[in-house]
């Protein structure tokens, strides 16, 4: 709880200009059930189609984590796993699945099963963006952000030459945004990431120099960005 808050704060500081009541910003984009909230639920059967391979959830498998609502509730102590393709989380019960819609969604915590580290999202919806789940890589003045989306990579099966895929193919495709200065941007495959730093640039550039850090690779960038937070 105290990591989501935390979270939370350092985004509303950098976007506290939008709004001097991010409160009623909020209320205005994202939507509000009648009746004073709970959740809104469905049962989902068939996700994915049978001429079609590939997962199309976040994780391979449900996992332990908790959901923070737009109306100020949490959901907890029930197995998750969110729907890249129908931007929903799943919700699984004793007795079915259950599914609550992205735009109630503000930002959710699971615990990966394959890193068994926190995974934190945030809804787009705080930065003035569609509703979507961004994953939080790194906070601060510059944040850096994932957005997980599904792909399909259509069948290209030759019967004369009986070569490539029979079925359509569902992957995951990760693309990196940038949050600073109130702006919200992609990061393109080149990344220029230094424009971002203002007057620090030099500074930055020097440290990843020194560290023989390369942009082009995650955990390196995340170095970088991490430094440039840290100065003052």
């Amino acid at each position: 709880m105290k990591k989501f808050v935390i979270i939370l704060l350092l985004f509303l500081a950098n976007f506290i200009s939008f709004s001097q009541n991010w409160a009623d910003t909020w209320n205005g984009m994202l939507y509000r059930p009648s009746g004073g909230g709970g959740m809104r639920v469905a049962v989902i059967e068939n996700l994915t189609k049978r001429d079609t391979v590939g997962s199309v959830f976040l994780y391979e498998k449900f996992t332990s984590g908790k959901i923070f609502l737009t109306t100020n509730e949490i959901i907890e102590n029930y197995p998750l796993n969110y729907d890249l393709e129908g931007q929903a989380m799943e919700i699984k019960t004793e007795s079915e699945i259950k599914v609550l819609e992205v735009n109630r969604i503000l930002i959710f915590v699971c615990k990966n099963p394959a890193t068994l580290q926190n995974d934190t999202f945030i809804n787009g919806t705080i930065f003035r963006q569609p509703s979507g789940m961004y994953r939080v890589l790194t906070s601060g003045n510059v944040n850096l952000l994932e957005s997980v989306r599904i792909k399909i990579i259509r069948a290209n099966y030759n019967v004369a030459m009986d070569v490539g895929n029979k079925n359509d193919e569902k992957v995951k495709e990760e693309k990196l945004f940038v949050l600073a200065n109130g702006k919200f941007a992609e990061l393109e495959k080149n990344k220029h990431i230094f424009p971002h730093f203002g007057d620090k640039k030099t500074q930055v550039e020097e440290f990843t120099d020194k560290n023989k850090l390369k942009v082009r690779k995650l955990n390196d960038l995340i170095k970088i960005i991490n430094f440039y937070n840290q100065l003052k």
